[in-house]
């Protein structure tokens, strides 16, 4: 029977019903504690409703019975990054990568993460991994590029031009018609002495 009620609760999720899917599988839940996909999609509800730290806890107990599914992973690094726990966000991100390395959208949720944190040379390695195998993804070319001009900030900020020059000039590989890109590259270049 609770199979049924999580099939059922599975089916309005993706409809869109939270409250209904929310419902069924609380009742999936109260019939049998430890079903852990019914915990970890009242846990996908919660997050997707705002409520990050029910989420994170309700993944956790989910985790507990099967903590190498990667699926489980991913959305608990969600709910911890909505619960204003970036780090542990990201080692969750960095187990499930480890344990599913060409699962894309685990990599572009950590580099997601690290951005947020500002460490922008790690988020652009994990940004360069996915546009290896989708080139034409315009949401990840846009993150790379604020990384690479964010990292060439910095790196010219710290007087290492040569480390900006070559962050500008990678960034404009994603972005030809910024100007403010080629401004900065300019300066890098002249700080450079290459005046030309």
């Amino acid at each position: 029977m609770s199979q049924t009620q999580y099939l059922a609760a599975l089916n309005h999720h993706r409809a869109g019903q939270l409250a209904h899917a929310e419902a069924l599988y609380q009742q999936v839940l109260a019939a049998n504690p430890k079903h852990a996909d019914a915990l970890h999609m009242l846990g996908v509800v919660y997050y997707q409703t705002s409520r990050s730290e029910l989420a994170v806890n309700s993944i956790a107990q989910a985790l507990a019975i099967h903590p190498k599914n990667t699926d489980y992973l991913n959305h608990y690094g969600l709910s911890l990054r909505a619960a204003g726990q970036p780090e542990a966000a990201i080692r969750n991100f960095q187990q499930a990568v480890l344990l599913q390395p060409k699962d894309l959208d685990i990599q572009f949720n950590l580099a997601n993460t690290l951005l947020t944190l500002e460490r922008f040379e790690e988020a652009a390695g994990y940004y360069r991994r996915i546009l290896r195998v989708m080139p034409k993804n315009d949401d990840v070319r846009e993150a790379l590029c604020h990384c690479l001009t964010s990292l060439g900030n910095q790196a010219h900020g710290l007087g290492n031009f040569i480390q900006a020059e070559a962050c500008f000039a990678e960034a404009l590989l994603f972005n030809a018609n910024d100007t403010a890109i080629y401004y900065n590259l300019g300066n890098a270049e002249r700080e450079l002495g290459k005046a030309a």
